[in-house]
C-alpha cells in the first residue's frame, strides 16, 4: 500500500504506523510510531502532561478547541516512548501540523479463538502478547 496522506486523523487505527509533525513552534520533531491506543482525554494523562502540551499548541493555533473532548492516539516511536496526540472528533482541529497526518502502513488485524479455555486461560493467553507489545483484547 502507498502512504496515505490525510486531514482526518479519525481515519487512523490502532495497529497503523504514523508519520507526523506538531504545532508546537518549538518542537520540529518528524515524529513516526505504531499507534498502539487510541483514548479520551482522561485515558491520555496517563501519558503526559495533556495540559501543558495543549498550551504549546495553542500558541501556534488560538482555534483549538476544548481539549477535554478531543480523542488521543497514542503513538509509540521507535525509541519505545509512547506519546499522545490529540485530535477533535469530526472537526479541523488537532495538534498535527495543518490537521495532516500520513499512514506509512496499515496495521492489520488477526483473530485468535481459544476452545475449552477458562476465564483465568483467557487472561493469560491475552497477557502475554500484551507484554510484548500488541494491542490485544479479550472479546467474549
Amino acid at each position: 500500500m502507498a502512504n496515505l496522506e490525510t486531514n482526518n486523523p479519525s481515519l487512523v487505527k490502532i495497529g497503523d504506523t504514523i508519520k507526523y509533525t506538531l504545532k508546537d513552534l518549538n518542537d520540529t520533531t518528524v515524529y513516526s510510531g505504531r499507534v498502539v491506543a487510541i483514548c479520551d482525554y482522561e485515558s491520555a494523562r496517563a501519558y503526559a502532561d495533556i495540559l501543558a502540551i495543549h498550551q504549546a499548541m495553542l500558541a501556534a493555533d488560538i482555534q483549538l478547541g476544548d481539549i477535554t473532548t478531543f480523542r488521543f492516539l497514542i503513538v509509540e516511536g521507535n525509541d519505545g516512548v509512547r506519546r499522545p496526540v490529540g485530535y477533535e472528533i469530526g472537526g479541523d482541529n488537532s495538534w498535527f501540523t495543518n490537521n495532516s497526518v500520513e499512514i506509512i502502513d496499515v496495521g492489520t488485524e488477526y483473530t485468535i479463538k481459544l476452545f475449552n479455555a477458562s476465564a483465568s486461560d483467557a487472561s493469560l493467553a491475552i497477557r502475554v502478547p500484551n507484554e510484548q507489545g500488541f494491542s490485544c483484547k479479550l472479546v467474549k
